[in-house]
Parts: C-alpha cells; sequence; structure tokens
C-alpha cells in the first residue's frame, strides 16, 4: 500500500494495488504445490486462488489500519520496538486480515466455505513466507504464528505423510488470542516483549526444517520474477 510516510498517510489516506498476473503466478507456481505436497489430502481442495487473493487484500488492509502511535507517550510504534518493528508488524497484519475475513464470515458477507478455504490456506502461505528465512520480517512473522498455532493445537502433523491438517475453529481462537497480544504490544511500545517474541518463537522447530527442506527439493520456487523493461516491451 502507498504512500508509506506516515505524515502522508494522516494528512492523504492510502491506495493499494494488486496485481492480477503476479498474485496468479505466486499461486499457481508456489503456493499451490505447496498445499497439495503439505496440506492434509481431505482438506486439499480448500486452498484455493479466491482465498489467496482476498487474504492479500485484507493484509494490505490490515496495514493502513494499524497502530502507529503508541498509547503512553513512547513516540510511534516504529520508533518503540526499533528493528522488531517490521517482524511484529508484518505478523499482526497477516492475523488481522484472518479476523477481518472471520467478522465478515459471521454475518454471511463471505460464505462459510471461503471462510475455511482462507484459513487453510492462510496455513499452507505460513511454509510459503517462511521459506524467506530469518533475514526477513515475513520468515520470522510466519514461524512466529507458526509456533503459537502448535501451542494453541491449531495443527495436526500426520506422522505417516507429514502433512498438517488443519482446526479451523481453533485458529481463529488462536488468531483472536495471538493477535489481542500484538495490538497490545504495539500500542505499548513494549520492546523487552517484542524483543522475547522473536528470540522465543521466531526459530524454526527441527521437524518444520525438515518440511521446508521437502519443499526445495521438490524444486518449489520460492518467488517470481518477471522479465521488465524495454527490451521486453519493444
Amino acid at each position: 500500500y502507498l504512500p508509506r510516510d506516515q505524515k502522508v498517510q494522516a494528512q492523504t489516506g492510502i491506495r493499494s494495488m494488486q496485481l492480477k498476473n503476479v498474485m496468479e503466478a505466486k499461486y499457481e507456481h508456489i503456493l499451490y504445490p505447496i498445499g497439495q505436497m503439505m496440506i492434509h489430502e481431505t482438506q486439499r481442495e480448500h486452498v484455493s486462488a479466491d482465498a489467496f487473493f482476498l487474504l492479500t487484500a485484507f493484509h494490505e488492509m490490515a496495514a493502513s489500519l494499524g497502530i502507529t502511535n503508541t498509547v503512553n507517550q513512547r513516540g510511534s510504534v516504529r520508533e518503540a520496538l526499533r528493528e522488531h518493528h517490521n517482524t511484529i508488524d508484518a505478523t499482526a497484519t497477516d492475523l488481522m486480515a484472518l479476523f477481518m475475513i472471520a467478522q465478515l464470515a459471521e454475518p454471511g458477507e463471505i460464505s462459510d466455505e471461503l471462510f475455511r478455504q482462507a484459513y487453510i490456506t492462510s496455513f499452507a502461505s505460513v511454509m510459503r513466507s517462511s521459506r524467506f528465512g530469518a533475514a526477513g520480517a515475513h520468515g520470522i512473522a510466519g514461524m512466529i504464528r507458526f509456533n503459537f498455532f502448535e501451542r494453541e493445537n491449531v495443527f495436526t502433523r500426520c506422522p505417516e505423510t507429514f502433512t498438517y491438517e488443519v482446526d479451523v475453529q481453533n485458529m481463529k481462537k488462536a488468531v483472536e488470542k495471538a493477535l489481542a497480544k500484538l495490538i497490545i504490544m504495539q500500542g505499548e511500545g513494549n520492546y523487552e516483549a517484542a524483543d522475547q517474541l522473536v528470540k522465543n518463537d521466531g526459530v524454526m522447530p527441527g521437524y518444520f526444517r525438515s518440511d521446508i527442506d521437502r519443499i526445495n527439493q521438490a524444486n518449489i520456487p520460492v518467488d517470481v520474477y518477471f522479465k521488465q523493461g524495454l527490451n521486453v516491451l519493444f
């Protein structure tokens, strides 16, 4: 979403733009293969392109609605959380997207099936973003979500097929619980809590590392790259 400058955002608001060909390429070549490989066979049909688009759109909306300034005179959230700001922000916006989708599903604005697709597709997307590694905010954010979901019994890992089955209702409860914790952390500008969260939960369990290795060995790309420039246009 743009503009990024917080002062300009306060004056003009924000705009978000999704590129259809980029979304389709990421889903077709990355997320769909990961879902077919890592989600339990009984739930693979719920990994969908519509859900992936919805998640991305709501992620951007959530980013624009996030907390900018602390409530206790510690300055901006970015200043207070320092090097952990981007990671906490990425984690919160991913969870907020799921929360917003659930809120629309309750009165029937989004179908129960699309709600289910969004949550299962989001879990598959955790594996996609975790491949970015500990050097990037989205990679660490993916691991924070995964580790929290594990403690909240959101998923079970099949010991025979090494695939994941998602408990959507437990995931909904876990999203609400984790999101409340992160919003309070941001509002208070609690650097110590953010630092502890990243150190404790921003790491990859050994069994999950083996699953990521299997994805890499399947030659599923980490990201998509497009040919650009005048030599492509003419």
